[in-house]
């Protein structure tokens, strides 16, 4: 795993917890690492998680930017992300939009062997699902490469704006940082390819987002 804490002048010891972990040289209990203060906060509940980690999840559309890039709460299953995605989601108050995804398939006569149902269960690690839900104000990540450098796989965003095809969003992280653009058109996503997979946290009619509170750890390539 690869971890890095800018700014944070416990950075090192706790790289060097991890290290330690990984070495297993870290006290254990019948195979079991022991969890303490200095590695973790211990939670009883997923509402206790999101509490420590965004406090009063209905203000999250007001909270300064920087604040938002500095939070993420990190799992080991792209739907334990997703149920996190959800529950804060919930919280934060303003109107629910969902978007899908467009799937078809490249040949016509493949649509018997691949109909739509098929394409929309899927989820493959590094694709979104087939609906994703946003408001205003939440963040999102982009999982493809559309304009680098400013829009590439992993840039976060804030959503701005909301509309039936078309999403706006403030870039939070990189050298674009401040700017709004347009993320999203119908048409585009059609003409991109096959199968459009658009969060973040989606199989939408996008070029690849998702909500972005809870993530997925993922192995080094």
């Amino acid at each position: 795993m690869r971890a890095q804490i800018g700014g944070n002048e416990n950075a090192q010891e706790f790289s060097d917890l991890l290290l330690e972990i990984s070495n297993g040289v870290y006290p254990q209990e019948h195979g079991n690492v022991v969890l303490n203060e200095n590695l973790c906060c211990k939670v009883s509940s997923m509402r206790d998680l999101i509490s420590s980690v965004y406090g009063n999840a209905t203000q999250i559309p007001t909270c300064e930017n920087s604040w938002l890039c500095e939070r993420a709460i990190l799992t080991p299953r792209n739907d334990q992300a997703a149920a996190i995605n959800s529950e804060i989601l919930s919280f934060v108050p303003g109107d629910n939009v969902e978007y899908i995804s467009i799937n078809r398939v490249m040949e016509d006569e493949e649509s018997t062997s691949y109909p739509v149902e098929f394409l929309e269960s899927l989820s493959a690690p590094g694709l979104p699902a087939h609906k994703i839900n946003l408001k205003v104000g939440v963040p999102i990540i982009l999982l493809r490469n559309l304009s680098p450098p400013k829009l590439c796989n992993g840039t976060r965003l804030k959503v701005t704006n909301l509309q039936q095809n078309l999403i706006e969003a403030e870039i939070l992280t990189g050298c674009g940082i401040g700017l709004i653009i347009p993320l999203l058109g119908r048409t585009h996503a059609q003409a991109s390819r096959s199968r459009i997979k658009g969060h973040g946290p989606s199989k939408l009619s996008a070029p690849g987002l998702a909500p972005r509170f809870g993530g997925c750890l993922r192995p080094l390539s």
